[in-house]
Parts: structure tokens; sequence; C-alpha cells
């Protein structure tokens, strides 16, 4: 099967970063018409947030067929399940895009409070409605910029879980004042070493008095790994879109010595 045009454009080198630009509005085309097909009541079928409701089919920075599969960053699934026996007074996210980890957080823990930071107005608007859609909008905080300052400050009152993806943004986050005021926190941060290239060592430096610090990494997953995927018309099973990314990815897992 030949490459779509947009795919070929780039290979020839055709106006680069307008066929960069056609190939992605591309890419997102097919996305939206797979997430259809395979979830037509917009609902995420497998995974550790099955049943959440997306009020549209849009997605911010990434895949939202992966999400609907459950597939999405599933290599994090062990640790949020374990989650599930703590009772974590808030969870703060830092750049929660259309809410899949803020709201599906909040519907894993009913009894938290959680804080939703996202710089990309769009995003956060995303995550507003889909709260809204999935009834958790009473126990949700949104703020644009998730900062150090922002974890510093914070009022604790009780066990609290970080999360944060903000594309290298961490290393100005993460720091040893910052590690102290988690003191009694698990956190999650996703390690964006192409951007930051000693972003574990920064990690591993901040987290090494107070937090115990391991390490997940991305996986090359298979179509056979997920059943679901039988419920697609056959000239879709064989898409690119079960993984969410094309390199490999490590998360920092941070839990306090405590």
């Amino acid at each position: 099967m030949s490459k779509p045009l947009a795919q070929r454009l780039l290979d020839i080198g055709f106006i680069r970063n307008i066929g960069r630009k056609v190939y992605y509005e591309y890419q997102k085309l097919q996305d939206a018409e797979l997430t259809e097909l395979f979830s037509p009541q917009r609902v995420v079928r497998g995974g550790i947030f099955q049943g959440m409701k997306y009020p549209a089919y849009e997605s911010s920075g990434s895949p939202l067929f992966t999400k609907m599969l459950g597939s999405y960053e599933d290599e994090l699934n062990p640790f949020l399940l374990e989650s599930r026996t703590i009772k974590y007074a808030d969870i703060i996210d830092i750049g929660c895009a259309e809410g899949y980890y803020a709201v599906g957080l909040a519907m894993m823990h009913p009894e938290a409070r959680v804080h939703a930071f996202d710089i990309d107005p769009v995003a956060l608007s995303r995550c507003k409605a889909m709260a809204s859609a999935n009834g958790v909008s009473e126990r949700m905080v949104y703020g644009t910029k998730g900062e150090k300052a922002t974890l510093i400050n914070f009022k604790y009152t009780g066990r609290t879980l970080v999360l944060c993806d903000c594309e290298g943004y961490e290393k100005e986050i993460f720091d040893e004042e910052t590690a102290r005021a988690l003191k009694n926190a698990d956190v999650i941060i996703e390690l964006h070493d192409h951007v930051v290239p000693d972003i574990k060592q920064r990690v591993e430096r901040a987290f090494r008095d107070t937090h115990i610090v391991t390490y997940v990494s991305s996986r090359l997953k298979s179509q056979k790994d997920y059943p679901l995927l039988a419920d697609l018309p056959v000239e879709y099973k064989d898409n690119k879109f079960v993984s969410d990314r094309n390199t490999t990815m490590d998360w920092a897992v941070i839990r306090p010595k405590g």
C-alpha cells in the first residue's frame, strides 16, 4: 500500500513546514474517524478509566483513540491502580490537557479535590466540559499555570497525588525545596529528556532525602494486547494508533519514604 499523499510530500521535502502541518492534520482526522467508529457513544472502553465520558471527539496534545481504547500510557496503570487504596485529600494535575487524568482520577477517588492546570485555554475548557459530563465538577479547581510556587504554597490537608506533564518545564518545578513541600505526596513526573537531558539526575537529586524514586518506561505495544480492537472493521484493524507515541518515554514514580 502506498504512503498517504501528505507523508510522501514530507519525504520529498515539499515545503517542509507546510507539509508537516498537512500530515499532522491528516493524522488528527484519521484519529477522529477511527475513534468515532470505535466508540460511537464517546465513552472510554478499556483501561483504568473505563466508562469515562468524552463530551466531544477532542483531545489536547495526544491522540484520542488510545484513550478510548485504554492503551494510553497504560504503563502507569499498576501504580494508579495501587493508589486506589490511598485516600487522597487532593490530586494536582499540572498539564491536564482535556482532562483524561484529572477527571479519571476524580472518578477513581471520589473523596479527593482535583486541581487541574494547563496553560492552553482550549485544553482547560475541554477539561471543564469533561468534568461536567462525568459529574465531578464540584470537586474540580482550575488554574492556568502550575509551577514551583503552586506546590510550595499549596495548603496540604492530607495525602496528595501530583501528576506533571509539562514538556520540559518540570526542571523549573522540582527541586529540593519542592520535594520537602511534597514530603507526604506521591508524585508522577513525565520526563522529557529530549528537552532536559539530565532530568533524571535533577529529579533524583531533588527527592533523594524525602522520597523513593523509581522509573517506568513506555513499551512497544501490540494490537494483540487489546482484544477490544476486534470490534473494528477489518480495514481499520491494522492501524498505528494503539501506541500513543513513537519514541521511548520515561516517568518518575516517586513515593514518600515515610
